[in-house]
């Protein structure tokens, strides 16, 4: 049975739905200029035309919501009716989606939430996916997986900009560190782990390999697998792996197992002809 639930009732209607995690539940107030339509059979509420699902500082926008619910056995007073609790586990949105909190602000195309797992998910179709932390900015061509509780994320086919550098690879595992005492400024990138065709950069060097461990804290990324570290004037280094402090601008590099050395290339300045 599907009702539609015209404008005046949707303030109402949010007022009896739970969000649902295993670690707490929290009231979710969802809204549409076109009202909300409720399948009791499917259990699902959807909302078009400027949708809005609000929880705590937590936002989301886009042109159309679905959310997915169920009616736990122990609470239930009158099935199908409104006045029983919903456990809302579920989300899925679709359309130019926006999601903002104190913690991060996230642009898809396509995310999922659940919430039983607090895991949200997103793929782009028509444009990338961005997803911006506190000294972060993540774009990906690729899904995105972001684990809540766990505070990092799983990004395919990604660029991230940080503190004027830009690093790229196929995967990357982004570790964040929960920033909240700190003016309530919200997650901070913490660690990179990066693999396939990497490629990172400072405005000066280029550094290129197969994976790589990036501190945030201290600045040193560690990268492997025929590493290559070319300066703007054409020098170059390369071996099997290299330890460089982004913030010193020394590095350290070991030689190539292939060839058994360090080899560096160094340019020498053109000399102007008189």
């Amino acid at each position: 049975m599907k009702i539609k639930l015209n404008k005046t009732f949707i303030i109402l209607f949010s007022l009896f739905v739970v969000m649902y995690t295993n670690a707490y539940a929290e009231d979710i107030e969802m809204t549409s200029d076109n009202g909300l339509e409720w399948n009791q059979v499917k259990k699902t509420i959807t909302a078009t035309t400027n949708a809005t699902i609000t929880r705590g500082e937590m936002t989301l926008k886009s042109d159309k919501i679905v959310a997915y619910y169920r009616t736990p056995t122990s609470k239930v007073k009158t099935k199908g009716t409104v006045g029983g609790d919903m456990e809302i586990y579920l989300i899925k949105a679709e359309g130019n989606v926006v999601i903002t909190s104190p913690k991060e602000k996230v642009n898809a195309d396509i995310i999922e939430y659940d919430l039983d797992k607090s895991i949200l998910s997103s793929r782009p179709i028509n444009k990338p996916i961005s997803m911006t932390v506190q000294d972060a900015e993540v774009i990906a061509n690729g899904r995105i997986d972001y684990f809540e509780l766990e505070n990092y994320a799983i990004v395919n086919n990604a660029q991230v900009k940080h503190s004027g550098r830009i690093l790229s690879a196929d995967v990357m595992v982004l570790t964040f560190e929960n920033d909240t005492n700190k003016n309530n400024t919200g997650l901070g990138l913490e660690t990179i782990t990066a693999t396939g065709n990497l490629h990172i950069s400072d405005g000066e060097d280029i550094l290129k390999g197969e994976k790589a461990e990036y501190n945030n804290k201290t600045g040193i990324a560690t990268i492997d697998g025929d590493v290559e570290l070319s300066q703007s004037g054409g020098s170059k280094l390369k071996g099997g792996k290299v330890e460089y402090n982004m913030n010193t601008g020394i590095a350290k590099m070991d030689p190539n197992s292939e060839y058994g050395k360090v080899i560096g290339i160094f340019k020498s300045p053109d000399k102007k002809k008189n």
